[in-house]
Protein backbone atom coordinates (compact mmCIF):
# COMPACT_ATOMS: atom_id res chain seq x y z
CA UNK A 1 0.00 0.00 0.00
CA UNK A 2 2.47 2.71 1.24
CA UNK A 3 4.96 1.56 -2.04
CA UNK A 4 1.84 2.26 -4.38
CA UNK A 5 0.80 5.69 -2.74
CA UNK A 6 4.43 6.87 -2.87
CA UNK A 7 4.75 6.26 -6.93
CA UNK A 8 0.99 7.39 -7.67
CA UNK A 9 2.23 10.96 -5.83
CA UNK A 10 5.57 11.31 -7.37
CA UNK A 11 3.39 10.86 -10.17
CA UNK A 12 0.70 13.09 -10.19
CA UNK A 13 3.28 15.60 -8.94
CA UNK A 14 5.22 15.69 -12.89
CA UNK A 15 1.11 17.04 -13.67
CA UNK A 16 2.04 20.39 -14.51
CA UNK A 17 5.02 20.74 -12.20
CA UNK A 18 8.44 21.93 -13.82
CA UNK A 19 10.22 21.55 -10.39
CA UNK A 20 9.42 17.76 -9.71
CA UNK A 21 11.68 15.48 -11.99
CA UNK A 22 11.26 11.72 -10.70
CA UNK A 23 9.42 9.74 -12.82
CA UNK A 24 7.89 6.15 -12.77
CA UNK A 25 6.77 4.14 -15.68
CA UNK A 26 3.09 2.39 -16.09
CA UNK A 27 0.84 4.00 -12.96
CA UNK A 28 -2.16 4.97 -13.96
CA UNK A 29 -2.93 9.35 -13.69
CA UNK A 30 -5.41 10.20 -10.47
CA UNK A 31 -8.78 10.76 -11.29
CA UNK A 32 -8.78 13.96 -9.30
CA UNK A 33 -6.39 16.14 -11.56
CA UNK A 34 -4.72 18.80 -9.59
CA UNK A 35 -2.98 20.70 -12.13
CA UNK A 36 -6.27 21.51 -13.77
CA UNK A 37 -7.26 23.10 -10.22
CA UNK A 38 -7.63 26.79 -9.57
CA UNK A 39 -4.63 28.44 -8.00
CA UNK A 40 -3.60 31.27 -5.85
CA UNK A 41 -1.85 33.82 -7.97
CA UNK A 42 2.01 32.71 -8.17
CA UNK A 43 1.34 29.05 -7.52
CA UNK A 44 4.10 25.85 -7.52
CA UNK A 45 5.22 23.21 -5.66
CA UNK A 46 9.01 23.42 -5.46
CA UNK A 47 11.12 20.44 -4.37
CA UNK A 48 14.90 19.58 -4.05
CA UNK A 49 16.51 16.11 -3.69
CA UNK A 50 19.55 15.73 -1.49
CA UNK A 51 21.58 12.37 -0.63
CA UNK A 52 20.64 10.69 2.16
CA UNK A 53 23.56 8.70 4.07
CA UNK A 54 23.36 6.01 6.79
CA UNK A 55 23.40 6.54 10.36
CA UNK A 56 22.89 10.32 11.02
CA UNK A 57 20.61 13.58 10.86
CA UNK A 58 20.67 15.14 7.70
CA UNK A 59 19.20 18.77 6.72
CA UNK A 60 17.67 19.76 3.48
CA UNK A 61 15.79 22.65 2.10
CA UNK A 62 13.92 24.36 -0.75
CA UNK A 63 13.72 27.59 -1.92
CA UNK A 64 10.24 28.85 -3.59
CA UNK A 65 11.14 30.43 -6.76
CA UNK A 66 10.53 34.05 -8.04
CA UNK A 67 7.36 34.25 -10.44
CA UNK A 68 6.63 37.91 -12.18
CA UNK A 69 9.63 39.65 -10.49
CA UNK A 70 7.99 39.02 -6.99
CA UNK A 71 9.61 36.09 -4.38
CA UNK A 72 6.58 33.80 -3.47
CA UNK A 73 6.30 32.79 -0.06
CA UNK A 74 5.89 28.96 1.66
CA UNK A 75 2.06 27.48 2.43
CA UNK A 76 3.60 24.40 3.37
CA UNK A 77 5.96 21.78 2.99
CA UNK A 78 7.08 18.15 3.44
CA UNK A 79 9.86 15.26 2.30
CA UNK A 80 9.19 12.18 0.97
CA UNK A 81 12.32 9.66 2.31
CA UNK A 82 12.95 6.96 -0.44
CA UNK A 83 12.97 3.89 1.50
CA UNK A 84 10.91 2.03 2.95
CA UNK A 85 12.90 1.09 6.24
CA UNK A 86 11.22 1.38 9.40
CA UNK A 87 14.78 3.29 10.81
CA UNK A 88 14.41 6.42 8.73
CA UNK A 89 11.96 9.15 9.68
CA UNK A 90 12.01 12.80 9.47
CA UNK A 91 13.14 14.88 12.61
CA UNK A 92 12.03 18.52 11.67
CA UNK A 93 9.92 19.79 8.98
CA UNK A 94 9.55 23.76 9.10
CA UNK A 95 8.79 27.07 6.94
CA UNK A 96 11.75 29.38 6.36
CA UNK A 97 11.16 32.89 5.23
CA UNK A 98 11.82 31.79 1.62
CA UNK A 99 11.27 28.43 1.12
CA UNK A 100 10.66 24.99 3.61
CA UNK A 101 13.33 23.26 5.52
CA UNK A 102 13.73 19.01 6.78
CA UNK A 103 16.02 17.08 8.81
CA UNK A 104 15.82 13.69 8.07
CA UNK A 105 17.11 10.41 9.99
CA UNK A 106 18.62 7.88 8.94
CA UNK A 107 19.24 4.48 10.53
CA UNK A 108 17.91 1.95 8.08
CA UNK A 109 21.56 0.38 7.18
CA UNK A 110 21.76 1.59 3.72
CA UNK A 111 22.10 5.36 2.30
CA UNK A 112 19.21 6.43 0.12
CA UNK A 113 17.70 10.36 -0.61
CA UNK A 114 14.97 12.25 -0.11
CA UNK A 115 13.12 15.39 -1.46
CA UNK A 116 12.01 18.55 -0.08
CA UNK A 117 8.82 20.12 -0.95
CA UNK A 118 7.49 23.34 -0.71
CA UNK A 119 3.73 24.68 -1.45
CA UNK A 120 4.53 28.19 -3.14
CA UNK A 121 1.95 31.12 -3.91
CA UNK A 122 2.32 34.97 -4.07
CA UNK A 123 1.87 36.58 0.02
CA UNK A 124 -1.57 36.97 0.64
CA UNK A 125 -2.89 39.25 3.11
CA UNK A 126 -2.59 39.28 6.19
CA UNK A 127 0.71 35.95 6.00
CA UNK A 128 2.32 35.05 9.04
CA UNK A 129 4.43 32.51 10.39
CA UNK A 130 3.11 31.83 13.53
CA UNK A 131 5.99 30.31 16.13
CA UNK A 132 4.88 29.34 19.55
CA UNK A 133 7.63 29.03 22.26
CA UNK A 134 9.73 26.21 22.33
CA UNK A 135 8.56 23.14 24.57
CA UNK A 136 10.17 20.85 26.38
CA UNK A 137 10.29 16.80 24.73
CA UNK A 138 12.12 14.73 27.59
CA UNK A 139 14.45 12.09 26.90
CA UNK A 140 12.46 8.69 26.80
CA UNK A 141 9.12 10.57 26.24
CA UNK A 142 6.37 11.32 23.89
CA UNK A 143 5.99 15.40 23.81
CA UNK A 144 2.97 17.77 22.23
CA UNK A 145 2.14 21.14 21.88
CA UNK A 146 -0.15 23.58 19.13
CA UNK A 147 -0.01 26.59 17.73
CA UNK A 148 -2.65 28.53 16.63
CA UNK A 149 -3.49 31.19 13.28
CA UNK A 150 -4.31 34.84 14.60
CA UNK A 151 -7.76 36.17 14.68
CA UNK A 152 -9.22 36.14 10.85
CA UNK A 153 -6.89 33.92 9.67
CA UNK A 154 -6.79 30.61 7.79
CA UNK A 155 -4.24 27.65 8.20
CA UNK A 156 -2.27 26.97 4.92
CA UNK A 157 0.15 24.64 6.90
CA UNK A 158 2.92 23.88 9.45
CA UNK A 159 5.77 21.99 11.26
CA UNK A 160 7.62 21.16 13.86
CA UNK A 161 11.77 22.46 14.63
CA UNK A 162 13.52 20.22 16.97
CA UNK A 163 16.36 20.80 18.84
CA UNK A 164 17.78 17.58 18.40
CA UNK A 165 20.13 16.31 16.22
CA UNK A 166 19.60 12.99 17.50
CA UNK A 167 18.58 9.99 15.14
CA UNK A 168 16.40 8.56 17.75
CA UNK A 169 14.14 11.85 17.96
CA UNK A 170 11.24 11.92 15.31
CA UNK A 171 7.71 13.31 14.52
CA UNK A 172 4.97 11.19 15.51
CA UNK A 173 2.01 13.35 13.91
CA UNK A 174 2.42 16.96 12.58
CA UNK A 175 -1.52 17.92 10.90
CA UNK A 176 -4.04 20.65 10.89
CA UNK A 177 -6.20 20.10 14.04
CA UNK A 178 -8.41 22.57 12.38
CA UNK A 179 -8.77 25.40 10.16
CA UNK A 180 -6.63 27.49 12.51
CA UNK A 181 -4.88 25.14 14.73
CA UNK A 182 -1.32 23.27 14.05
CA UNK A 183 -1.06 20.21 15.94
CA UNK A 184 2.51 17.95 16.48
CA UNK A 185 4.01 15.04 18.36
CA UNK A 186 7.58 14.27 18.95
CA UNK A 187 9.10 11.16 19.77
CA UNK A 188 12.30 11.54 22.21
CA UNK A 189 13.59 7.89 22.18
CA UNK A 190 17.32 9.26 22.97
CA UNK A 191 18.96 9.83 26.48
CA UNK A 192 18.94 13.75 26.64
CA UNK A 193 16.39 15.95 26.92
CA UNK A 194 15.30 18.44 23.45
CA UNK A 195 12.95 20.90 22.88
CA UNK A 196 10.28 21.25 20.09
CA UNK A 197 9.09 24.83 18.22
CA UNK A 198 6.00 24.62 16.72
CA UNK A 199 4.62 26.66 13.24
CA UNK A 200 1.76 27.37 11.84
CA UNK A 201 1.48 29.51 8.32
CA UNK A 202 -1.46 31.49 8.28
CA UNK A 203 -3.26 34.02 5.99
CA UNK A 204 -6.31 35.84 5.42
CA UNK A 205 -9.02 34.50 2.20
CA UNK A 206 -11.65 36.36 0.69
CA UNK A 207 -14.47 33.89 1.04
CA UNK A 208 -16.55 35.79 -1.45
CA UNK A 209 -14.17 34.85 -3.57
CA UNK A 210 -12.12 31.88 -2.45
CA UNK A 211 -13.09 28.28 -2.04
CA UNK A 212 -11.09 27.24 1.01
CA UNK A 213 -11.45 23.65 3.11
CA UNK A 214 -10.23 21.44 5.09
CA UNK A 215 -10.74 17.87 4.82
CA UNK A 216 -9.60 15.12 6.44
CA UNK A 217 -9.02 10.92 4.72
CA UNK A 218 -9.88 7.91 6.24
CA UNK A 219 -8.54 6.43 9.37
CA UNK A 220 -6.27 3.72 8.25
CA UNK A 221 -5.01 0.60 10.48
CA UNK A 222 -0.65 0.94 10.87
CA UNK A 223 0.13 -2.52 12.21
CA UNK A 224 2.70 -3.20 14.18
CA UNK A 225 6.15 -3.48 12.03
CA UNK A 226 5.00 -1.80 9.26
CA UNK A 227 4.71 1.24 7.55
CA UNK A 228 1.33 2.55 6.11
CA UNK A 229 0.89 5.46 3.34
CA UNK A 230 -2.50 7.43 4.06
CA UNK A 231 -3.79 10.49 2.00
CA UNK A 232 -6.25 13.01 1.89
CA UNK A 233 -7.65 14.49 -1.20
CA UNK A 234 -8.64 17.47 -2.65
CA UNK A 235 -11.74 18.08 -4.45
CA UNK A 236 -11.66 18.94 -7.85
CA UNK A 237 -11.31 22.14 -8.79
CA UNK A 238 -8.92 23.27 -5.82
CA UNK A 239 -5.39 23.50 -4.90
CA UNK A 240 -3.27 21.70 -2.31
CA UNK A 241 -2.19 24.44 0.49
CA UNK A 242 -0.91 21.84 3.01
CA UNK A 243 -1.48 19.04 4.92
CA UNK A 244 -0.16 16.66 7.46
CA UNK A 245 -0.27 13.25 9.18
CA UNK A 246 -2.02 12.19 12.99
CA UNK A 247 -1.28 8.96 14.64
CA UNK A 248 -3.23 8.35 17.62
CA UNK A 249 -0.91 6.24 19.14
CA UNK A 250 0.76 7.64 22.58
CA UNK A 251 4.46 5.74 22.55
CA UNK A 252 6.99 6.37 20.98
CA UNK A 253 7.63 3.47 18.40
CA UNK A 254 5.34 5.43 15.73
CA UNK A 255 6.88 7.89 13.30
CA UNK A 256 6.42 9.89 10.07
CA UNK A 257 8.88 8.64 7.24
CA UNK A 258 7.10 10.96 4.96
CA UNK A 259 5.02 14.02 4.69
CA UNK A 260 4.37 15.38 1.42
CA UNK A 261 2.09 17.66 -1.24
CA UNK A 262 0.96 16.34 -4.74
CA UNK A 263 -1.32 18.22 -6.72
CA UNK A 264 -4.41 16.35 -5.76
CA UNK A 265 -3.98 16.16 -2.09
CA UNK A 266 -1.72 15.07 0.88
CA UNK A 267 0.59 11.63 1.26
CA UNK A 268 1.86 10.59 4.65
CA UNK A 269 3.78 7.66 5.12
CA UNK A 270 3.96 6.65 9.08
CA UNK A 271 6.19 3.48 10.66
CA UNK A 272 5.12 1.18 13.42
CA UNK A 273 8.20 -0.40 14.83
CA UNK A 274 5.83 -0.76 17.93
CA UNK A 275 4.32 -4.51 19.06
CA UNK A 276 0.41 -3.09 18.49
CA UNK A 277 -1.61 -1.34 15.79
CA UNK A 278 -2.24 1.90 15.81
CA UNK A 279 -4.37 4.62 13.83
CA UNK A 280 -3.44 7.43 11.51
CA UNK A 281 -5.16 9.50 9.41
CA UNK A 282 -3.82 12.21 6.79
CA UNK A 283 -5.44 15.58 6.56
CA UNK A 284 -5.36 18.42 3.68
CA UNK A 285 -5.49 22.06 3.17
CA UNK A 286 -7.37 23.12 -0.19
CA UNK A 287 -8.05 26.25 -1.93
CA UNK A 288 -9.22 27.90 -5.13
Amino acid sequence: MRQHARILGICVALVGIGTVSATTAGVAPRTIDGAAAQKPAGYSIASATYSLPNGIQTPGSVTCPVKKGSQTVPFSGGALVQTDSLDASINSSYPTAHGWSVDVNNSSGAASQFKVYAVCAKKLKGYVQQMSAAEPNPAGFQSGTTVTCPSSDRLTGGGELSSSSSTLVNLNSSWPQSELTWGITVNNFSSSDATLTPFAVCAKFNFSKVTYEYLSGAEDSNPAGQETATQADCPSGLAVLGGGSQSQDTGTFVSINSTFPFPGGWIGDVSNTGSHSAIVTTFVLCAS
